[in-house]
């Protein structure tokens, strides 16, 4: 007779070994949909511009300055969060982004469903299979917990931080 307890194990260590994978894949089809956007953009900037001051209606900010912005997130950032580096930081600029896009531009379920899967990277960050966690690794080798960790002391040193 198979133990339920075990079945429960066995489950919890299978989803635990998958959860970097799903990270992975939700960072690079996020980054995907950002990039493509961006290469659209600077495929045609006058017809950019021109959206940028007619269609899309960026409040606060000049139409030119909009679609640079816009550019370089989705150009700059999107790769970053791709590889995993400042997962979480990226991952704010790009929530904050389709959040923009979702209140002036267009709302969309689409957008919701993007903001939820940003969130989650803001919550877990970039899982281990991310440059950010190989930068943690190699920089916060000497802490037993470091800033970074929510630790509060070098174990080297033993000073406090």
């Amino acid at each position: 007779m198979i133990r339920p307890l075990k079945i429960i194990c066995c489950c919890s260590y299978l989803l635990s070994f998958l959860s970097p994978f799903v990270n992975l894949i939700v960072r690079l089809y996020l980054a995907n949909i950002f990039i493509k956007a961006g290469l659209t953009k600077i495929d045609d900037w006058e017809a950019t511009l021109f959206l940028f001051e007619n269609e899309y209606q960026v409040p606060f900010l000049p139409y030119t300055l909009a679609a640079i912005l816009s550019v370089i997130m989705e150009l700059l950032v999107a790769p970053m969060l791709a590889l995993g580096l400042a997962t979480r930081y990226s991952s704010i600029l790009l929530f904050i982004m389709t959040f923009i896009i979702n209140y002036t531009y267009q709302e969309a379920a689409e957008n919701y469903y993007w903001m939820l899967l940003f969130a989650t990277l803001i919550t877990y960050g970039g899982s281990f299979i991310s440059l950010d966690f190989l930068i943690k690794r190699r920089f916060c080798r000497l802490y037993t917990k470091c800033l970074c960790c929510m630790g509060s002391y070098c174990s080297k040193t033993k000073q406090k931080l």
